[in-house]
């Protein structure tokens, strides 16, 4: 991936998590796309959106509006 996209999409991160007042974060591994598919349509019903983030992008844009993401 270019450091433009990545900038992009940091930028992107940034708007979309400003003013944010709760946040959960959560590491999903083995979830299938139906799976996946029915949380999202259930957490819409309430209002919640998911949102997928890649790691080391999230570390960066976490660190840089001042929250730490502790490793497993």
């Amino acid at each position: 991936m270019s450091k433009v996209i990545k900038q992009m999409q940091m930028e992107a991160l940034k708007a979309d998590f400003k003013g944010v007042r709760d946040m959960v974060m959560l590491h999903v591994v083995g979830l299938d796309a139906i799976a996946e598919n029915k949380i999202r349509l259930d957490l819409r019903k309430k209002g919640i959106r998911l949102q997928m983030v890649k790691n080391s992008l999230a570390r960066k844009v976490f660190g840089e509006m001042g929250l730490q993401i502790k490793s497993e």
